[in-house]
């Protein structure tokens, strides 16, 4: 049995319509994150074999023009610590990122204007807040007193980050101090239940993040130590000796200053008085001797018998 002759006249109608469509679009959206400083490189899978010039664009403005077996470098940046970046053809390498640097990049083939895929740069970083300074309660910490410390807070940006605590270099848990020093990640605190000489050092808190630590320090010194502490010896500690010796040398300059004052003024007096000298006892002496001699005291007799 023959077709019908409408689907038969509609046949050469199907098939134009299969040709009109538009040619499946091969561009996919591929997101990129990278940290500040760091580098990447971008592909251009628009190139073809005849493929002569390459453009890359960023947010829709023309970042790069170059030959399909050249590779460009944005902005022309030069690398950080010297690292050296893999290159491809036609490709476009971003060095040291900056928050400038996020967008959307793309190539495309000069000639036939086929574009590449879409590149969206995230950048990943953490960012500090005003406080930069380990937090310390009591602020002037004492032997024998419980001590918290407080990691100051930051923003992740691209991804969590580890929280870890140093004491002289070497990692806090909970294993090693004998439990004296106790971290607690979740309030980003370190506490020292019961503060001794061998706790003074330097503590540092830092953000392991993938981008890279950020780490703070703090130095923890004893004002004043007990002498029930280190085996029963009186340790004065640093800060306490600075003090005590900073108020004797105050009182030291006080009185040294007061003398002066007091001795330069009794000379200007005694230079301003040359007809006499100037003492602090009854004024005793001849007009006609010099200044310093005294009269002459001598006992004086009930009668005086007068000599033929």
């Amino acid at each position: 049995m023959s077709p019908p002759r409408a689907l038969i006249l509609l046949l050469p109608i199907f098939f134009n319509g299969i040709h009109a469509l538009p040619p499946h679009s091969t561009v996919e959206n591929t997101e990129v994150e990278m940290g500040i400083g760091h580098s990447t490189t971008l592909q251009c899978n628009a190139l073809t074999n005849s493929s002569q010039r390459v453009i890359w664009f960023k947010d829709g403005a023309i970042v790069a023009k170059l030959n399909s077996t050249q590779a460009a470098i944005y902005l022309d940046r030069p690398p950080a610590n010297r690292e050296k970046s893999i290159t491809f053809p036609g490709s476009l390498t971003i060095r040291n990122a900056t928050l400038d640097d996020a967008g959307k990049y793309w190539c495309q083939e000069e000639s036939s204007g086929t574009k590449g895929d879409v590149y969206e740069i995230k950048l990943a970083y953490v960012k500090l807040h005003e406080v930069r300074e380990i937090r310390v309660k009591p602020t002037a910490p004492k032997l024998g007193q419980r001590i918290a410390m407080y990691c100051p807070n930051v923003t992740l940006v691209g991804g969590p980050a580890l929280l870890y605590w140093n004491f002289d270099g070497v990692p806090v848990n909970w294993d090693n101090h004998d439990g004296n020093l106790r971290p607690y990640d979740r309030d980003r605190m370190l506490v020292i239940e019961e503060l001794k000489n061998t706790e003074a050092g330097v503590f540092e808190c830092f953000y392991n993040h993938w981008t890279g630590p950020v780490a703070f320090r703090m130095r923890i010194q004893p004002m004043e130590a007990d002498p029930a502490y280190d085996d029963g010896m009186l340790i004065y500690t640093l800060n306490y000796n600075n003090a005590m010796f900073r108020h004797a040398l105050l009182c030291f300059i006080t009185i040294c200053l007061v003398a002066s004052a007091f001795l330069l003024t009794y000379v200007l007096v005694a230079c301003c008085r040359r007809d006499s000298r100037l003492t602090f006892w009854p004024q005793r002496v001849y007009s006609s001797l010099g200044p310093g001699f005294r009269k002459p005291i001598f006992p004086q007799p009930d009668y005086v018998v007068r000599a033929h």
